[in-house]
Parts: structure tokens; C-alpha cells; sequence
């Protein structure tokens, strides 16, 4: 019998034709056993309305309305408790899954008995742009990596600067067993953190396929312009230092540290191009820790053929003769023609 996989997806007066496209996705994975957790957050719009007059029928989809509107991290460690799966995705209700999503994951995931993994995704504005996925052949050919548990692993995920969204990322549910998913003391984005926690401690499985897409629009730079937006990531930062992580995850601070610099940034009406400058210089100077940090292996073959190749042109140049050997005169047996005959 094949795992369940619960595809969560938590809503806030979502009425409209982007979560319908987010639910849709969901039930029209190639994977037959999913489960559509929806669960919405005190909606005063008739979300749970719409939900029920369109999928209604569905038995996979199962809505959970609440009286009480939770914060962030809250309301998404809520949701996922309403989760049977064994494995579990929080999709957002504007965002959009692909089609072989759960059948990818769930291939993966069994067949190395990990606990993590994700996707790549693409990003896009306003209306859900047709053709939006490239075709998955095959998902036990697809192209995907592993990282082993640890600070490389973390390193990897973040390695330009990037958030990992949720809605790529699917994980066992024996890792809720440990703690919540979503650490409250962070109002915005706490996936940063808890992404970060699962791939330094189980390592993560990287899938090379956009499987997700990424709906950006103004509710979200309205959340970026909150002024606890950057003020949580000063939180993450100290928070870190407190637990003696502060080298190994000096990659995922900077990062913090860049996207403080992208809030003030967007609260601003005009930004100055110096301004920016210098955001791109902190990544330069991340993305060169990073690699030195990382991927002294990389270096060590690097500084090898380097090598190996002004050894070569120090032979074309005739600064430096080439060995030759010296051929071993040829052993001849004698042979006893008594013994023969």
C-alpha cells in the first residue's frame, strides 16, 4: 500500500480564483493517495463557502474552518496537525503545485528512507501563466541530489541567498514528533528556520525539476514593508549566536542580514542604486565565504590542474625536459633442445 501524502494548505479570506487554482493543483496530482487539508484561519469572505461548493464532492479534500485567527506560526503548525500523511507538504493558497509533485517526493523519499526534500521553483506575477511546468518523464529517472545531514547541507539550500518557500518542500511527519514545525517566536517567514533545522539535522533531497510555482504580489511587499519584518530576522540572528551556531551558519546570517537591508530598502518610495550596490557585494562576499567554506575539495582539484597545466607549458616552453626511460634490454631463456626432445 502506498504512503498518504497530506498536502496542506492554510487560508485567510483566500475567495477567489488563486486558491482555487492552489486546491486544484493539489487534487490533480498523478499520485492517487493524497489528502487536501484545508485550514482556514476565522475567513469572513466565504472561503469555506467556495471550497464547499466546489470541491465538495471531493472525499480527498477535508476543510477545517476556526473561529480563532492565529498568527503566522500558529496557524500553520495548526493546519498540519490536521494532517494523516506520512509525508506532508504546506502548500500556499497562491501558489500552485505540479502535477507529479507528490509522486516525485514520494519516490524519492521511500527509496532512500530520507525525511526531507524539495524542489526547485519558478516565480511569477499576477495570473497563472498557461504551460507554467516543464514535463517530468519520469519520476524515478528525474534529476536530484543528496546532501548528508549538516552545516553543507544548510549551506547548499541557501547558497544564493534565497528562501526555500514551503510549498517545495515536503517532509516526514515522524519529524513533528520532536517539536512544532513553525517556531512562534518568529511573526513572518519562520520557514527560514525550520527549513534550515531539518536539512542540518536529516539532510535533504534536492530535486533539479521546478515542481512549485511562486506566486509574488502587493500583499507581500506589504509584509515585507512591516518594520518586525526585519526586526525578526535580528531575532533568528541572535538566536543563533546564543546556540554557538554562529560560523557554521554564517552563510544563512548574511543572508538575514542582506534581506534587513532589502526591508529598509522597500520602505522606502525610491531606492538608490549605491543602495543596492551594496546588497550585491554582501551576496558576492557570502557566495566567496561559501565556496572557501565549503568546497575545499573543489579547490584542492582546482589549484591540482592549474598546476598540471603550467607543468605542461613549462615542457612545450623547454624549461623543464621531459623524463624519458630507458628501454631494458630484452631477456633471452635459453632453451635446452635436450630437454625439449
Amino acid at each position: 500500500m502506498e504512503p498518504l501524502f497530506s498536502v496542506v494548505i492554510p487560508t485567510f479570506n483566500n475567495r477567489g480564483p488563486y486558491l482555487l487554482e492552489c486546491v486544484q493543483s493539489a487534487l490533480g496530482q498523478t499520485y492517487q493517495d493524497v489528502e487536501v487539508v484545508i485550514d482556514d484561519n476565522a475567513s469572513n469572505d466565504g472561503t469555506c463557502e467556495l471550497l464547499t461548493e466546489r470541491f465538495g464532492g471531493d472525499s480527498r479534500l477535508k476543510l477545517f474552518p476556526n473561529k480563532e485567527d492565529l498568527n503566522i506560526p500558529e496557524g500553520w503548525n495548526r493546519a498540519i496537525r490536521h494532517a494523516k500523511g506520512k509525508y506532508v507538504v504546506l502548500l500556499h493558497s497562491d501558489n500552485v503545485i505540479h502535477s507529479q509533485y507528490c509522486e516525485i517526493m514520494v519516490e524519492l523519499l521511500e527509496r532512500y528512507q530520507d525525511k526531507v526534500a524539495y524542489s526547485e521553483c519558478n516565480y511569477f506575477e499576477g495570473e497563472t501563466p498557461e504551460n507554467i511546468f516543464a514535463p517530468v518523464l519520469s519520476s524515478k529517472h528525474c534529476s536530484h541530489d543528496r546532501l548528508t545531514a549538516g552545516a553543507r547541507a544548510v549551506a547548499y539550500m541557501f547558497r544564493f541567498q534565497r528562501m526555500i518557500p514551503t510549498s517545495c518542500t515536503a517532509f516526514c511527519a515522524e519529524v513533528l514528533k520532536e517539536r512544532d514545525a513553525y517556531d512562534r517566536r518568529f511573526r513572518w517567514d519562520p520557514d527560514m528556520e525550520w527549513i534550515a533545522s531539518l536539512a542540518r539535522k536529516y539532510g535533504v533531497i534536492r530535486v533539479a525539476h521546478d515542481l512549485a510555482a511562486i506566486r509574488t504580489h502587493d500583499g507581500q511587499a506589504r509584509s515585507w514593508k512591516d518594520p518586525t519584518f526585519s526586526e525578526q530576522y535580528r531575532e533568528l540572528l541572535s538566536i543563533e549566536h546564543t546556540e554557538g551556531r554562529t560560523e557554521e551558519h554564517h552563510f544563512l546570517m548574511d543572508w538575514a542580514a542582506s534581506n534587513q537591508d532589502i526591508c529598509r530598502t522597500l520602505s522606502k518610495l525610491s531606492a538608490s542604486l549605491p543602495y543596492f550596490g551594496k546588497y550585491w557585494w554582501r551576496w558576492f562576499k557570502a557566495e566567496q565565504l561559501l565556496w572557501w567554506h565549503f568546497h575545499i575539495n573543489y579547490m584542492r582539484k582546482m589549484k591540482y590542474l592549474v598546476v598540471c597545466g603550467l607543468q605542461y607549458l613549462q615542457r612545450k616552453a623547454g624549461l623543464v625536459r621531459p623524463k624519458t626511460y630507458k628501454e631494458k634490454p630484452q631477456q633471452t631463456i635459453p632453451i635446452d633442445n635436450k630437454k625439449s626432445a
